[in-house]
């Protein structure tokens, strides 16, 4: 497990993707996912949405400058009303990343 922020986020992951393992598991807020999202370090998004609706709170997409397009991969209804979907990111991920070069 490590611990990665905005400041060390171009760094650790370019040597994180270089280290044995597939997958590179984010889980943290807006800002930290709109960062990635700009550098197209996110290929696939897992939400869970909960049957609470808030008056107000954070938007999970922050400084969003265009649209993009997501393609439902997996959708799961849970009996507590929660919804979990699976969404990859196209096309804007840089396969490349994957390859390591």
């Amino acid at each position: 497990t490590e611990i990665i922020s905005s400041e060390n986020m171009l760094e650790a992951v370019d040597r994180i993707r270089h280290e044995e393992g597939k997958d590179i598991w984010f889980f943290g807020g807006a800002s930290l996912l709109s960062a990635f999202m700009k550098h197209n370090y996110i290929n696939e998004l897992l939400l869970a949405i909960h049957p609470i609706v808030l008056g107000t709170g954070k938007p999970l997409f922050e400084d969003m400058q265009e649209r993009l397009k997501l393609t439902l991969l997996d959708t799961i209804v849970y009996s507590s009303g929660l919804v979990q979907v699976l969404y990859s990111v196209n096309p804007k991920f840089d396969m490349d990343i994957l390859a390591g070069q």
